[in-house]
């Protein structure tokens, strides 16, 4: 097999004018169904894809990927809106000693939207996406990040929301998500074994996540809403390997109730706010240790000039981690961006992290990242983008990414 090639073509394909391209769909149906052929291309360099390999193992590694799929966009000028992407990536890894870490991964989704231009709309998402890493997070949580293996993991999300407008200023939404994710028993070795399998020995947990937010906003003058959130949810936890400890327990429940502030205060509008603060509980399955603590989300944008605006953004919420343990995370996270025109733009973001995982484990992690997004018409893309994560605690390590991509939609 030759490697090279598509990052060839990957490179290659920036330098190739668009207009072979068809301005009409693949295949269109009447005026109510369009089909695109997509295709992306992209090429990573990963410099710690292990976290800290044992001697004698590559601690990066130069991969390339090439997903063809497809986009189907349903009604797309009537009151019911629909569209599904489907699409596999063909993941490749340059380096001989790596060629077991070699995949498939599928990506799927599904949006749709009801507007009859009344009070009600609803709304609603699906999602699949499969991955594979060595456990950024995880391995730190469950001090079992597997040397040499990636593990392979299925992520699923469904989402559903229902909105209506009483009067002018009176409006509810109502919604329910549902996220989960399934772990490969078999894990992608770092060099492919003859016949002996490898297993997934990092000790995780699948949980699924149950969500439904309650949300009435009242305007109080114009361009400033007030309101008032309920969120309840739970998390059914299991163990995803045989390598997980015995669980303690197999429930977790959450209850928000909060105050919302969102709007622009200015008079010039250029600078918006989304607050979310109020109180959050949280106890495992039998009411088992019960604990209430502040919890808020505050953001905060400003438009510079037409090209420019910046935010920041304070949250401090509780979870289920990857053990099976509440977690409770505290982040800040700032970003810049750039819009030169609808051709091109870039963003710069920065953040940090504090995650308390019980009994006592700390987890804190700093981010940073940089990419420009090049769109010359409506059938390609091209991104270029370069993404540090450095973890301060209780493991001390560096990752650094580097990728191009290119997108094709046809």
């Amino acid at each position: 097999m030759t490697h090279s090639l598509p990052i060839s073509l990957l490179v290659a394909a920036s330098t190739v004018h668009a207009g072979w391209v068809p301005d009409s769909p693949l295949i269109q149906v009447g005026d109510n169904l369009d089909v695109y052929f997509t295709l992306k291309g992209k090429a990573t360099y990963d410099s710690n894809i292990f976290l800290g390999s044992a001697a004698g193992l590559p601690p990066g590694g130069l991969y390339w990927s090439l997903g063809p799929g497809f986009d189907i966009d349903f009604a797309k000028e009537s009151n019911f809106s629909a569209s599904v992407s489907l699409r596999r990536d063909y993941v490749n890894f340059l380096d001989s000693e790596q060629r077991g870490l070699d995949d498939q991964r599928d990506n799927a989704s599904l949006n749709f939207s009801f507007d009859t231009g009344g009070p009600l709309t609803v709304s609603g998402s699906a999602g699949y996406v499969e991955s594979a890493s060595n456990g950024v997070q995880e391995a730190a949580v469950t001090g079992q990040g597997a040397e040499g293996t990636l593990s392979r993991q299925a992520t699923y999300s469904h989402s559903a929301t229902i909105g209506y407008r009483f009067t002018e200023k009176l409006n509810a939404t109502l919604g329910a998500t549902r996220s989960s994710n399934r772990y490969d028993p078999f894990a992608k070795p770092i060099v492919a074994p003859a016949t002996t399998p490898t297993y997934n020995t990092q000790g995780l947990t699948e949980n699924t996540s149950w969500t439904f937010p309650l949300d009435i906003r009242f305007q109080i003058r114009e361009r400033i809403n007030i309101g008032f959130v309920w969120e309840h949810g739970w998390t059914d936890i299991e163990a995803a390997t045989l390598s997980t400890a015995p669980l303690t327990y197999t429930g977790f429940t959450k209850d928000f109730y909060g105050v919302t502030l969102t709007g622009q205060p200015t008079p010039s509008g250029k600078i918006n706010l989304t607050i979310k603060a109020g109180s959050l509980s949280t106890k495992y399955d039998g009411g088992a240790d019960p604990a209430t603590n502040p919890s808020y989300s505050i953001s905060i944008s400003h438009t510079m000039t037409d090209k420019t605006s910046h935010s920041l953004t304070f949250t401090d919420d509780a979870s289920v981690a990857a053990s099976g343990k509440r977690s409770t995370t505290r982040s800040t996270q700032y970003g810049l961006n750039y819009v030169y025109d609808e051709s091109f733009r870039a963003a710069l973001t920065t953040g940090y992290s504090d995650t308390m995982v019980e009994p006592s484990l700390n987890v804190r992690t700093a981010t940073f990242g940089l990419n420009a997004t090049y769109s010359p018409d409506t059938h390609w893309t091209y991104t270029a983008g370069y993404s540090m994560t450095r973890s301060l605690e209780p493991s001390v390590y560096s990752v650094n990414q580097l990728s191009i991509e290119a997108n094709l939609r046809w």
